[in-house]
């Protein structure tokens, strides 16, 4: 029988080496810390695990004007391909190169 999962796991606590530029997305039962930084023309975006392990990282180009220095929120899908954002409003898709 598969077990059902109730709640989404919280940004898990302790000691972050991780830059302030993270945000935790969660999921059920788990989550994922992303970054995204400018790196020169492109985007770069980095996935860690709950426990802060670096599981991905690609240079990204979004579908729509993004501005680093705004306030963004994470959403889904989000994944080692494909990152998620929605800023003003607008949903923006960062895709791999």
């Amino acid at each position: 029988m598969k077990q059902k999962l109730s709640k989404v796991l919280v940004p898990p606590k302790g000691p972050n080496k991780l830059s302030n530029l993270t945000q935790w997305l969660a999921r059920e039962g788990t989550g994922s810390w992303f970054e995204i930084t400018l790196d020169e023309k492109y985007y770069s975006i980095k996935r860690y695990s709950d426990v802060r392990v670096l599981e991905c990282t690609n240079l990204f180009k979004p579908s729509e004007d993004f501005d680093l220095h705004r306030n963004y929120k994470i959403t889904y899908p989000s994944h080692c391909a494909k990152v998620t954002v929605i800023q003003n409003l607008t949903k923006i898709v960062f895709n791999s190169l």
